[in-house]
């Protein structure tokens, strides 16, 4: 989907990913909570909370990639990626994650 949106801290709106659509419902400088959608059923799967980072501006194979958002990649769930069915609780981490000192 072209021309998302994004946020201060680089946080973009939404993403589509391995058949899912996520959609940003919550943000901060150090935390994002994303939905979780499965494209097909159009059902919600659950929410992921994570905290913010930012991918340095680096050059791979001679070409410059700026600066970007870093959506979290399977290893980094129980690191600094979190899941869950529960409304609530997702909330609950966004929370404990923008408290962080």
């Amino acid at each position: 989907m072209g021309g998302a949106i994004t946020f201060p801290n680089g946080c973009p709106t939404n993403v589509r990913r391995g058949g899912f659509l996520y959609e940003l419902e919550l943000w901060h400088d150090k935390a994002c909570m994303f939905s979780k959608t499965d494209e097909k059923s159009g059902r919600l799967m659950g929410y992921e909370v994570f905290k913010a980072k930012l991918q340095k501006e680096r050059v791979i194979n001679g070409r410059a990639l700026p600066e970007r958002f870093h959506f979290p990649h399977n290893e980094a769930f129980g690191e600094w990626a979190w899941s869950y069915q529960n409304l609530l609780k997702a909330i609950k981490k966004f929370k404990s994650l923008w408290d962080e000192q």
